[in-house]
């Protein structure tokens, strides 16, 4: 778990600060490898597809999501 604590912060560092989501996605990626179902790791995906224009990349994510979360 920590390193999923780990990559979710690296992932926000790169979105936030460095306005890299290229990279917070490669973060992302390996937290969900490990826990598909990550829900703090799908949204942050979902940014990361909106703020580097992947529509493909947005909508799959959002269906995972949906899929995934505990609000009904």
């Amino acid at each position: 778990r920590i390193v999923t604590a780990v990559a979710l912060a690296a992932a926000n560092v790169w979105m936030q600060l460095a306005s890299d989501p290229a990279r917070a996605r490669l973060a992302l990626e390996a937290v969900l490898e490990a826990e598909p179902e990550h829900e703090e790791a799908l949204a942050l995906l979902g940014e990361a597809a909106r703020a580097s224009g992947d529509a493909a990349l947005l909508h799959a994510t959002l269906v995972r999501a949906a899929k995934v979360s505990s609000d009904p």
